[in-house]
């Protein structure tokens, strides 16, 4: 995964050869200050805790989404109704 100055992210698949020159690469730039480098590993037991405590920091706002769309569908049927139905 390369995340760029912008916050944009490009996820790769490559070879071993490539991944290597990559690796390299960026230890240069970095080595040179021209940019910021930072190898992160995760092992298949880390992901899937760290994915786990995520799972639960979200835990129960699933309802969250159908309820704000309920609210903006109520409110636009309440809009349509006051500009057609309402008298003044």
């Amino acid at each position: 995964m390369i995340t760029y100055n912008n916050n944009k992210i490009d996820l790769i698949e490559c070879d071993v050869k490539l991944y290597t020159k990559l690796l390299q690469q960026a230890n240069e730039n970095n080595a040179q200050g021209i940019t910021d480098y930072e190898d992160v590993y995760y092992s298949e037991e880390e992901r899937r805790k760290i994915d786990e405590e995520e799972r639960k920091k979200y835990e129960g706002y699933e309802w969250l989404g159908c309820l704000v769309l309920l609210g903006i569908v109520a409110f636009v049927g309440w809009l349509i109704w006051a500009i057609f139905f309402w008298e003044v």
